[in-house]
């Protein structure tokens, strides 16, 4: 190989002449894979469930909503359907690739009467909303 000058000449070299070694991450990196020391820092637990809805904050698609549709727990991955040119798309993602949206829940009349307490909450059920 080294008579082929153009694909190795761009090959990083040590002071010996030998070529540099690629790092583990690197290539763990090219692979697709994730870094052993951040799965282990993710724990086991899966908090994600179906019908849940996530954002995505990794990769292509990033700040896009999306409702989950499956989730594999032993590959770490989930289906999630985002809206893309007003068309369902579905996109495979890994647990790190999203995060959970909170639910905002309507605040109603009764919802604001149960969070008040004592004297307050007296004073609003006896008038008319």
């Amino acid at each position: 190989m080294s008579s082929a000058t153009y694909p190795m000449s761009s090959v990083p070299r040590t002071a010996s002449g030998e070529p540099t070694p690629i790092r583990k991450a690197e290539i763990n990196r090219i692979l697709g894979k994730v870094d052993e020391l951040a799965a282990s820092e993710r724990g086991t637990q899966c908090s994600f469930r179906g019908r849940q809805t996530v954002k995505v904050i990794d990769g292509p698609f990033n700040s896009f909503t999306g409702v989950i549709e499956e989730v594999n727990e032993e590959k770490r991955k989930l289906k999630v359907m985002v809206k893309i040119f007003g068309r369902k798309t579905p996109l495979e993602l890994s647990f790190m690739q999203v995060k959970k949206v909170r639910e905002i829940r309507k605040l109603t009349a009764v919802n604001y009467i149960a969070s008040l307490s004592g004297r307050h909450a007296l004073a609003i059920n006896n008038t008319n909303f």
